[in-house]
């Protein structure tokens, strides 16, 4: 649009954007944006730019997006390193206009990632990331940066690994698999089927739903969630149902993945980066990555999820990925109602890769 043709709405939402176009872009951040908004219309009522009646009408709209679609294979991953800079770094817009940034980006991940979209009507997002650099080599998404619940994909993380490391249980050590009540809470096996006396290692690679809340409930909520934020996730969800992915505020498909690594690497995590450097048209460094790599799991208990990730490759829910000449370790989720899924999950690593759509 022409800047004649803007309303107050689209005026007071864009300069609320101004300060940090990352931080308050209504595309990933459409509740903050709004607040934005309000703030910038209720200076311009205390100012007298505008009358109270304005105020109101306007602040009780809606942000309406035209979001159009690129067919550019690098659109989505230059989208999400300019997010990127602008989350880690104080630079403008302006301080990266003539500057030179370097990236983890590969063109034959990028080709993937984006060839693996299916296009059935469904926002779509994939991601590939280094094991060795944690640099994203591929990214592809139709909706953005957005957050949303996990599902099952988060129970290595947010479940298992930290039971197994705090020594609750291990892989063959038997769980049954019964209908329960928690305090009120009665969760339910997918189709309501339930198998008895089960081994983790069953449990994880057939992503039974009872044995994950008995271990999150049992291992403690707050031990685990803390195991969840050392690798860079966190929510406010104090409810056992976070145990089967179930999140407040959502995570990005970007910070899953990322987690993830910590399985490959042997317990040792650092966070994924799309950017490596930024210089100056004189060549002076004005951002670069450092690399700083913590402990969150043992090197046991990292080995004994590959093996059952491992074997939900070979016949539990990924079994679709047993084929492969090479060996892989995978976790599904989805998440839905009665009427159907509104997200389905699979992220998958090999001792090179780390991949998630």
């Amino acid at each position: 649009k022409d800047a004649s043709e803007l309303d107050l709405n689209e005026c007071a939402t864009l300069a609320g954007i101004i300060p940090s176009p990352a931080k308050y872009n209504p595309i990933s951040n459409i509740s903050i944006a709004k607040d934005r908004r309000n703030l910038v219309l209720k200076r311009m009522l205390d100012n007298g730019f505008i009358d109270k009646s304005a105020y109101e009408q306007t602040t009780n709209k809606e942000i309406k997006l035209n979001v159009s679609k690129s067919d550019d294979i690098a659109d989505s991953y230059i989208k999400a390193c300019l997010n990127e800079i602008f989350q880690l770094t104080d630079l403008s817009p302006y301080d990266i206009q003539n500057a030179n940034v370097y990236t983890y980006y590969e063109k034959s991940s990028q080709t993937a990632c984006k060839n693996a979209a299916i296009d059935n009507g469904y926002d779509f997002q994939s991601i590939i990331i280094d094991n060795q650099s944690h640099g994203v080599s591929g990214y592809y998404s139709t909706c953005g940066e957005i957050k949303r619940s996990p599902a099952s994909a988060i129970k290595p993380l947010l479940v298992y690994a930290p039971s197994i490391d705090r020594g609750t249980v291990y892989s063959m050590t038997k769980i049954l698999d019964e209908p329960i009540s928690i305090d009120g809470y009665s969760p339910q096996n997918y189709k309501n089927e339930y198998y008895g006396d089960i081994s983790v290692k069953f449990a994880l690679s057939h992503s039974l739903n009872i044995p994950s809340v008995k271990l999150y409930n049992s291992t403690g909520i707050g031990i685990c969630k803390n195991y969840l934020e050392k690798l860079g996730i966190s929510d406010d969800n104090e409810s056992l149902n976070m145990a089967l992915g179930n999140f407040n505020k959502g995570i990005t498909l970007k910070s899953l993945a990322g987690a993830y690594t910590v399985f490959p690497n042997y317990g040792e995590y650092e966070p994924c980066a799309f950017v490596k450097k930024i210089t100056d048209k004189t060549g002076k460094t004005l951002y670069e990555r450092e690399t700083q790599f913590k402990t969150v799991f043992s090197e046991g208990t990292a080995t004994i999820i590959n093996e059952m990730l491992s074997d939900c490759a070979e016949y539990g829910t990924a079994k679709k990925l047993a084929a492969k000449p090479y060996t892989v370790c995978a976790k599904t989720g989805t998440l839905g109602t009665k009427d159907g899924n509104t997200d389905a999950y699979t992220v998958a690593y090999t001792s090179k890769n780390t991949l998630a759509c």
